[in-house]
């Protein structure tokens, strides 16, 4: 009741010098915002304010989503800039205008594209699908297989869509991105098999077939296998043509990827392809394509295959990238 006229203006005049009273550490909202290079990633967390390494810029700011320089998309942050760390004594120096960070672990690693035969053309991916990639399958299969034909020893099997899956859309296009160039329209399923150690094998046969006569039409160019398990004793996919007449055979490894053409190369046509004819034309079947399953003895073999349709011609002209990335 009895306060002086004046006390308003003094406290509202003390009000205004307290900013500058406060630690340095507290940034006013205007602090500038710091821009990130598009190929960089704190690897000791951007969600965190956890102490950085010596010389990093301690960083605060929302995270967004940006596509990187090599088209792999990483989680970024517009950064408001904080005083740095100058080793263990903790001396603070000025922070940039701008800092670069390095790109996380998280964000991709690379796959590289094995050729292990050239006579055919044979592919190996290792390390190709992740443990919960290839869960999802199997556990989305398993209900639905059913016997591949009856009275066969071809195990069971299940034609497990793909479209609105983002597990299994993931896995076709890493698939896909083996053979970039390739001009095909996705195929809808993965064949997915189960050969368990009661006599089931696959026997010889081709993977090449074409629906129509028409010469336009396409054909099944491309075989695509995702191991799903990794049998304790047989189980292999034969090849007895290749490599002249030597064979190769894949090992069924979890996670292995196995690709090969069933037609003829633009780049293989002398070396005997087609029955043994050299000069055989780019875009035929290619006889030395002829595969088979082995007999699991021990153990289970899961699969999931993808086929792959296209023009022959084009697809002759086809060649597989060195390395892929899988997200």
């Amino acid at each position: 009741e009895g306060a002086s006229p004046t006390m308003p203006a003094w406290w509202i005049s003390r009000l205004l010098l307290l900013p500058l009273l406060l630690p340095p550490l507290l940034h006013p909202p205007f602090v500038p915002l710091v821009t990130v290079s598009a190929d960089s990633i704190s690897r000791w967390g951007p969600k965190t304010q956890d102490s950085p390494p010596n010389g990093d810029v301690l960083v605060r700011g929302a995270v967004e989503k940006v596509a990187t320089p090599n088209g792999i998309a990483a989680h970024c942050m517009h950064i408001a800039a904080s005083p740095r760390i100058d080793g263990d004594e903790g001396r603070a120096s000025n922070a940039d205008s701008s800092c670069e960070l390095q790109t996380p672990p998280y964000s991709s690693r690379r796959l590289v594209v094995q050729q292990v035969c050239s006579s055919p053309r044979l592919y190996l991916v290792e390390n190709f699908a992740s443990k919960e990639e290839i869960e999802h399958i199997i556990e989305s299969s398993r209900p639905r297989l059913t016997p591949s034909h009856p009275g066969t020893v071809t195990g069971t099997r299940y034609e497990l869509p793909i479209d609105d899956d983002p597990v299994l859309e993931t896995v076709r296009e890493r698939m896909m991105a083996i053979f970039p160039d390739l001009d095909t329209d996705f195929q809808s399923t993965f064949r997915v098999r189960r050969y368990q150690p009661d006599g089931s094998y696959h026997p010889p046969h081709l993977d090449y077939y074409q629906s129509s006569d028409d010469p336009n039409s396409k054909v099944l160019v491309l075989t695509i296998m995702l191991y799903l398990t990794t049998p304790e004793e047989g189980g292999e996919t034969y090849f007895p043509k290749a490599n002249s007449g030597s064979g190769y055979a894949f090992q069924p490894v979890a996670g292995n990827v196995a690709a090969w053409w069933s037609i003829v190369g633009d780049e293989d046509v002398d070396k005997g392809a087609g029955n043994g004819h050299r000069n055989h034309a780019p875009g035929t079947r290619d006889q030395r394509t002829e595969h088979e399953g082995r007999k699991v003895r021990k153990g289970e073999k899961w699969n999931a295959t993808y086929f792959v349709y296209a023009n022959p011609l084009q697809a002759a002209t086809v060649r597989a990238s060195k390395v892929i990335s899988a997200r």
